[in-house]
């Protein structure tokens, strides 16, 4: 069936059509044509390349030329003058020189010093990474920037606080209208800053005092903070954790760092706050951070003790654990410590606390309970966040005053303002929040004790759920406070949470806060001893109190814990909204329903007519289009089926049809089943499994008559459906839901959707004994990316949760809301040598990580389910991500001796392979295997990225052209690419269009619909742009004229002159493919010339002494037809005979 509309053929061409294609020629013969008399000017590509026109880079020192046109541009004595700067010093030596090698380039530097290969971190004496010199080796070189951290030059010693920096700031009550009373501080954003007209002390220069005005994060803003009433948020939680950790101490310091005030100036800032002074490398500097001197101070020592640094040098050793990570296992008579749960005998794992099995906990036991818990009384109100997932009332539209019942729904808060006054001035100010329901409908100003989180909302329920009958059910160790006599109505009715936490009495704005900190409390105090009925959530610690009937997986012969938030285990989480989907929601309610009700904008196959054919009547083809109108007809053709539809659609080709009855029109989704079906039988009438197809064939109604609908049998009830792919789907859940994990693809009609119940496990990989080398590693299975939770806490109230663990790797799972593409995650990465993935280098105090169980010394494996291989492509995800955003994580683990150990084959070169006798046979490929190799096919985003790439980088060489492409393209790799090019390459050689090939119209045909005026419009632009370089081109053409982007014409253009390109270079090869066969025939017609030259018809021997009739009898031995009789001539001197 072909996907592109039928030719028009008899129509004029008009005069729009005639100048888009002059235009198009002119764009051919500028990107590959043959109509050009000369070669164009050279044009500069972008500011780093040569000022003369040349494709090479610039060079430094050679004032905007590349080194070469450099040389052939000024005289000789000028030009060694820059050559002394560049070239390395090493008389001889044409390298350049490289950064901190002396002036000597890498080669000659290590000549010179034959210790300078080694790592510079003390202790460690392995070979310098050669890749990329940076000093270290490649296990080290990735501390390289924090190892040695840039000394911020400021003009004044003061911070230098911007707009939108996060701090923490002083607070007055409005009442404190002169602001002399003890202020409280909480968390803010710088909004502006004023600068006074001169500093307040002239005696030593400190500056201007800085005035700011700021937003706290509960919605109050303050003008005119001077600034020793503000801190970064940085340096204020590294002052309260200082107090933490030295509690009753009068003035606690950091090692190395002494904070530093001038009691006799006027200036509030230096005699109350101060700078910050710390000894680096024997020299005193000073710093205006508090963050900055702790951590220039910390890589000094590092620098200087390397590897034999202790923790207990450092003020944030936790930010050096990736570098100086500890050895498993203990110095007590060499035996590994054992697992820190109480009550495990275990061993630990390496670089954990905890042992193989509770290893998976070590986040949840040390969560930071400060983190979520509540700082004062006015910060226990939830303060929720634009793209948080709710539960919000809903009141009918008619119901303006919301004084009846509401229903409760869940949905996404879109925005929120603050009340204008204060009901109780211990809860803040109210909050009022924009609701937008997953239904589409949307709400203004729902007060916010009407507005639950979605995992708290979710956790009421479950406890009215698990107490039948109980009028008030509570939680262990945690109860829900509220005040009764407050005018506040949150704090009246809803209230906040309190839990009591090693000893201590915590405040939680969050329920789903306060019961993981009580449970964690519970496992660390009780150990191996806690039993699940004193848990909370005993699904979240199974690896301690294992599963149980109330908290095991719904589905059938699956006895793991349930994962929180679901009533399905980890491993069947995706599946859980198929299992519970209520069959009522696409169930046909009547015969009236059973007809489709396609939608404005729904996605359908509709047939279409060509325009000569306007009564219609001959047989139409199918295309893909988009409903943009629908209509009823004006009379019922049978009362039983109601009003039929007709549909106005709009084909992917740009065509469009008007009134096309309801029966030439399927949902896109039933179409390309029903295609699957005809495909993959070859019966007269195929049929689905427990699906049939139902039709009226004596109505007058011709959808009736023709179309149908479906029925299927779901769980012992017959139902019928509008549309194929519910039937189909309430049918496979119907299927899976009463046969479990037992349930085989052959039983299902999509079994491509159900690939999760045939999932396994990744197993842990077993710890092998040191043997003979010859022992190769063992090889890796794939794993699947965890499932993402239903229910997603806010910024700072993030869970994490620990997946299993494949081949000596855990995985942890950090789940928090982005509130926006520009607000900063707080994560410090860095690129790990070989591409082998990305490092977390540090978290920031103020990181939306903070406290989830991510931490430094981690490996990202993917970021929202998209997995990636370089730094570019995570912090592209990382930057463009809003909303809900999940970060798994690998912490490794120390290898076994059997793969530390390199096997014979690899010291060689060589693969190291298994005995013929222990080669595993091919698996035959399950309904999971087939979905994962479905889910490889490329995209059509993928397909226009690729062949922009593919023209962007024509002049490199294959291999490295191809790494480029995979670098660009997440998960696909270099011999991926590499088969894509050749399949488009070889698909655009055949003649195969834009159209054909990608689906798109190619730029003549999208030009002709365009018109007369944006034609000429476009001829003024490319005559003004012509110079520019052609991303900036099309920039403006995309600024002055929007259809040229919203046509892609871009592309269509970049796709001709890559088209002309490929198949230039294809006709170059069959020329030189035909040249080489007419060499190759010449070749052979002179060979048998010489040889008819050598046997002729003359008397009984020729010139050459062979006597012919000797000839014609060895042509008729039947022993010597195999062979040629050309082949004995040759082999036989001329004029001579063997004897």
């Amino acid at each position: 069936m072909s996907s592109s509309s039928p030719p028009r053929k008899g129509r004029p061409r008009s005069n729009t059509e005639d100048a888009a294609a002059a235009l198009v020629a002119v764009k051919k013969s500028s990107v590959g044509g043959t109509s050009t008399p000369s070669s164009p000017p050279p044009v500069r590509k972008s500011k780093d390349h040569c000022k003369a026109g040349c494709p090479r880079y610039r060079k430094i020192h050679c004032e905007g030329y590349c080194l070469a046109c450099f040389k052939a541009t000024f005289a000789s004595d000028k030009v060694d003058a820059v050559l002394a700067k560049i070239l390395c010093n090493e008389e001889g030596c044409p390298k350049e020189k490289a950064p901190k090698c002396d002036g000597y380039c890498i080669m000659c530097y290590r000549k010179h010093n034959p210790s300078a290969d080694r790592c510079l971190l003390t202790g460690c004496d392995k070979i310098q990474q050669k890749k990329e010199f940076t000093g270290y080796c490649a296990g080290h070189a990735k501390f390289a920037n924090q190892l040695h951290p840039e000394l911020r030059q400021q003009k004044s010693i003061k911070p230098q606080g911007k707009g939108g920096s996060k701090v923490y700031a002083a607070y007055w009550p409005p009442e404190d209208t002169k602001r002399d009373g003890e202020p409280e501080w909480y968390p803010a954003t710088i909004s502006s800053y004023k600068v006074s007209a001169q500093p307040a002390d002239k005696r030593h220069f400190f500056g201007p005092i800085r005035y700011y005005s700021v937003r706290y994060d509960d919605g109050d803003s303050l003008s005119n903070i001077p600034e020793h009433f503000v801190f970064s948020a940085e340096d204020y939680l590294l002052i309260q954790r200082l107090e933490e950790e030295n509690p009753g101490k009068k003035n606690p310091s950091w090692k190395g760092v002494k904070n530093v005030t001038d009691k006799k100036s006027k200036d509030a800032w230096a005699k109350h706050v101060g700078w910050y002074e710390a000894t680096i490398d024997g020299e005193k500097e000073t710093f205006s951070l508090l963050a900055d001197a702790v951590r220039t101070h910390d890589a000094s020592v590092v620098r200087a003790k390397g590897l034999k640094t202790e923790m207990e040098e450092l003020n944030l050793p936790e930010e050096w654990t990736g570098l100086l990570r500890r050895e498993p296992s203990s110095v007590k008579g060499g035996k590994k410590a054992s697992c820190e749960l109480e009550g495990c005998a275990k061993e630990q794992q390496a670089y954990s606390d905890y042992c193989h099995q509770h290893a998976p906990l070590e986040g949840q036991l040390s969560v930071d309970v400060s983190a979520s818990a509540a700082k004062s009384t006015k910060l226990l109100r939830p303060h929720l966040k634009n793209g948080s997932k709710v539960y919000a009332a809903y009141w009918p539209p008619e119901d303006t005053k919301r004084d009846t019942e509401p229903d409760w729904y869940p949905g996404v808060v879109t925005a929120h303002q603050l009340s204008k006054g204060i009901a109780d001035d211990r809860y803040g100010y109210q909050r009022f929040y924009n609701i937008r329901y997953d239904d589409g409908d949307q709400l203004k100003s729902v007060p916010d004790q009407f507005v639950f989180t979605s995992e708290d909302y979710a956790l009421q329920l479950r406890l009215e759920e698990e107490n039948p009958g109980k009028k008030n059910p509570t939680w262990r160790g945690v109860r829900n406070v509220t005040d009764k006599r407050s005018k506040d109505l949150w704090a009246k009715h809803c209230g906040y949470y309190e839990a009591t936490i090693d000893g201590k009495m915590h405040t939680f704005s969050l329920l789903a806060d306060a019961l993981r900190a009580y449970d964690a409390s519970v496992v660390r105090g009780r150990g191996m001893s806690t039993r699940s009925s004193e848990l909370n959530l005993p699904e979240e610690w199974g690896a301690v109190v294992g599963p149980s009937a109330q908290n095991a997986c719904v589905l059938k012969g699956c006895g793991k814990s349930r994962q929180f938030g679901s009533t399905c285990c980890t491993l069947h989480a995706p599946l859980e909204d198929q299992l519970s989907r209520d069959v009522s929601e696409t169930v046909a309610k009547n015969t009236k329903s059973l007809r489709p009700h396609l939608r404005t904008g729904s996605k359908v196959y509709a047939a279409y007519w060509p325009p000569e054919d306007t009564k219609r009547n001959t047989e139409p083809t199918w295309y893909p289009g988009v409903v943009s109108a629908l209509k009823l007809s004006k009379t019922l053709a049978d009362d039983r089926y109601g009003y039929g539809r007709f549909y106005d659609v709009k084909y992917e080709d740009g065509d469009f049809l008007k009134n096309v009855p309801d029966r030439f029109v399927f949902d896109a989704d039933d179409y390309l089943l029903e295609m699957r079906l005809e495909e993959k039988k070859g019966k007269k009438n195929p049929s689905w499994k427990g699906v049939r197809n139902v039709t009226d064939t004596k109505s007058k109604d011709l959808w009736a008559k023709h179309c149908g609908w479906h029925e299927a049998t779901i769980d012992g009830e017959t139902h019928t459906f509008s549309l194929l792919a519910d039937a189909l789907r309430a049918y496979d859940a119907s299927v899976v839901r009463e046969r479990g994990v037992s349930t085989r693809a052959s039983d299902l009609n999509v079994p491509e959707e159900w690939s999760a119940v045939w999932a396994k496990p990744a197993k842990e990989a077993k710890p092998t004994q040191k043997k003979a080398a010859k022992v190769s590693p063992p090889k890796k299975k794939a794993a699947k990316a965890p499932p993402k939770k239903k229910g997603v806490p806010a910024k700072h109230k993030a869970s994490s949760q620990t997946t299993a663990r494949k081949m000596g790797q855990k995985k942890i799972t950090a789940t928090v809301i982005k509130p926006s593409q520009d607000a900063k995650v707080g994560l410090g990465l860095g690129q790990l040598p070989g591409g082998a993935g990305v490092l977390v280098n540090s978290i920031r105090p103020d990181s939306l990580f903070r406290g989830t169980g991510l931490e430094a010394g981690l490996v990202l494996e993917s970021v929202n389910g998209r997995r990636f291989t370089t730094l570019n492509q995570c912090v592209s995800l990382l930057r463009w991500a809003e909303g809900q955003l999940t970060l798994v994580a690998v912490k490794p683990t120390r290898p076994s001796p059997a793969v530390a150990n390199p096997s014979p084959a690899k010291t060689t070169g060589l693969p190291a392979a298994k005995p013929a006798s222990t080669q595993p046979a091919a698996a035959k490929p399950n309904a999971a295997t087939q979905a994962a190799a479905a889910s490889s096919k490329w995209t059509l985003e993928e397909t226009v990225l690729i062949i922009c790439l593919d023209d962007k980088y024509a002049d490199l060489k294959a291999v490295a052209k191809y790494e480029k492409m995979a670098e660009h393209l997440s998960g696909r790799n270099k011999n991926q690419c590499k088969g894509k090019i050749n399949q488009l390459q070889a698909e655009a050689a055949s003649g195969k269009g834009i159209k054909a090939m990608i689906g798109l119209d190619d730029v003549k045909t999208t030009l002709a619909k365009w018109s007369k005026e944006e034609i000429d419009t476009l001829m003024k632009l490319e005559a003004q742009y012509e110079d520019d370089e052609e991303t900036s081109k099309n920039s403006k053409l995309d600024r002055y004229l929007p259809r040229w982007k919203r046509d892609q014409c871009a592309f269509k253009t970049l796709f001709l002159r890559w088209e002309s390109r490929v198949q230039e270079q294809a006709e170059a090869k069959k020329q030189q493919k035909r040249l080489r066969e007419e060499a190759a025939a010449a070749k052979d017609q002179a060979k048998k010339a010489k040889l008819e030259a050598m046997v002729t018809p003359s008397a009984q021997k020729d010139d050459k002494g062979l006597d012919t009739e000797f000839v014609a009898m060895l042509h008729d031995d039947p022993h010597l037809q195999s062979g040629s009789i050309e082949d004995l001539v040759e082999d036989s001197p001329p004029g001579k005979s063997e004897q």
